[in-house]
């Protein structure tokens, strides 16, 4: 059994993060000052220790913190026994991270770091494969809704990047619902690139399908409220809709659900 901490706010304070992990681990101490919150924690992952349990804290996207916490990030590994670190430390960032732990200030954060993990962009095999198991995931028995120029459209744009490649398929099956169209093709791509690069929309889209289409993505900051959109629209619109547009609105549901 392991106690995870997710610190997902880069811009907390050393005293912030400290509180934040105390409730992440579920200590309840009164502890209204660092030293307090320290011999809170300390406290804590020692009795872990003896219990044969793991304690581990999380920073995502820790390119964003400040060199200063960085630092005292750091000196949470010195919570040890002769034998071992009583708090694994997991620091998930952007390759910028790479670039600020290079930084003379920050030399004895890199000693410490014994394992390092490198995500290279997606190949376009790779792209192809993850938008089909994302399609998977969401419940789509279609796997093939991305025709293969809209797949290669789409790793040239993003680059093999996924959260790129997640904000490029949302639009495309979202416009491709909006427009009744069976599968994902190439033009669909290229509109929802203009839409993200430009934040315009070709003229040739009926009225209907441009007022649905702005309506959910005004909602795409959140995958489950552009679903709701759909779902609601689809019962809006009235009439028969095939087998295939479903699945896409189906699939544009939860996309980006894990």
């Amino acid at each position: 059994s392991t106690a995870v901490s997710f610190i997902y706010n880069s811009t907390l304070s050393f005293d912030e993060i400290l509180e934040y992990m105390l409730k992440d681990f579920g200590v309840n101490a009164e502890a209204s000052t660092r030293v307090q919150r320290l011999i809170a924690l300390n406290a804590f992952l020692i009795e872990q220790r003896r219990a044969g349990r793991k304690s581990v804290v999380i920073f995502d996207e820790a390119q964003n913190l400040e060199t200063s916490i960085l630092e005292q990030v750091r000196l949470l590994s010195n919570f040890e026994t002769p034998s071992e670190k009583l708090l694994q430390i997991m620091l998930i960032g952007q390759p910028e991270l790479k670039t600020k732990l290079q930084l003379p200030s920050l030399r004895q954060l890199k000693q410490r770091i014994a394992l390092r993990c490198t995500i290279h962009p997606l190949s376009g095999d790779e792209v192809r494969d993850y938008i089909r198991n994302r399609l998977r995931i969401a419940g789509a028995r279609d796997l093939r809704l991305f025709e293969d120029r809209a797949v290669e459209r789409i790793a040239e744009y993003a680059g093999g990047i996924p959260r790129v490649i997640n904000m490029v398929c949302d639009h495309c099956l979202v416009s491709g619902y909006a427009l009744r169209k069976r599968r994902i093709d190439r033009a669909i791509v290229d509109k929802a690139i203009e839409y993200l690069e430009e934040g315009e929309r070709a003229p040739s889209e009926s009225r209907d399908s441009r007022r649905l289409v702005r309506w959910v993505v005004g909602t795409m900051a959140a995958s489950t409220a552009a679903a709701a959109a759909v779902l609601t629209m689809h019962s809006a619109v009235g009439g028969s809709i095939a087998a295939p547009i479903f699945e896409m609105a189906r699939a544009a549901r939860a996309w980006l659900l894990p």
